[in-house]
This record gives C-alpha cells, sequence and structure tokens, in this order.
C-alpha cells in the first residue's frame, strides 16, 4: 500500500479534527517548497529572483551561467545551503574556488 502526503492529510482531516484549510495549507506548503505534483520527491526551485520558480534542472539547462554566478556570491551560500550544495551537485565549481595567481599564465594555457 502506498503511502501518500494526500493520505497522510485526509487521514489527519480524520483522525485529529484537522480544517480543509488546514490540509490546503500543507499542501501549498509543500509545493511552494518544491515538491513536485506527486509529493513524492523534492524539485528544487528558485526562490527569488528573475528565475523564481523554475527549477534548478531548467537553469541547467537554460542558463548555467547563472547558477555559476550564485556560487560565487557569499550570500547565496549563507542564505540558501541547500540550493548552494544541490548546484555543487550538479557538478558546478564557484570561479573564487579557481586560484589563478599572478604567477600563473593561464591565457597561455593550451585547450
Amino acid at each position: 500500500m502506498e503511502l501518500t502526503i494526500r493520505k497522510l492529510i485526509k487521514d489527519m482531516m480524520i483522525n485529529n479534527h484537522w480544517t480543509e484549510k488546514d490540509a490546503e495549507y500543507i499542501l501549498v506548503t509543500l509545493a511552494e517548497d518544491g515538491y513536485d505534483a506527486t509529493f513524492n520527491s523534492k524539485v528544487l526551485r528558485m526562490p527569488f529572483g528573475k528565475y523564481k520558480g523554475l527549477s534548478l534542472k531548467t537553469l541547467d539547462r537554460d542558463n548555467p551561467n547563472y547558477l555559476g554566478w550564485l556560487l560565487e556570491q557569499e550570500w547565496f551560500e549563507t542564505k540558501f545551503d541547500y540550493l548552494y550544495n544541490s548546484i555543487m551537485e550538479m557538478g558546478y565549481v564557484p570561479s573564487k574556488l579557481v586560484d589563478y595567481s599572478e604567477e600563473d599564465d593561464y591565457l597561455d594555457a593550451p585547450f
């Protein structure tokens, strides 16, 4: 028997006297937190800015430079550590971690 969020909420409404408003609040909150329509897995979405609501997967496909830029912002790692870590897990590396000292002649490096 598959246990879903909707079934749990229905159960709570019956057994714990939750109202439909309580149930709606929980479902909306889960959706805003990025859970997909089945509420079985979490889809990480941008919670701010001009890309608000877009998934990391969509940004990875359509604007990967933005994800790299985010990793360079100190406030982003501090305030949105779960997104920061997810972007890092996708293989992005903030350029601040790359050491380009003046002694290195990285412009003449073979590509």
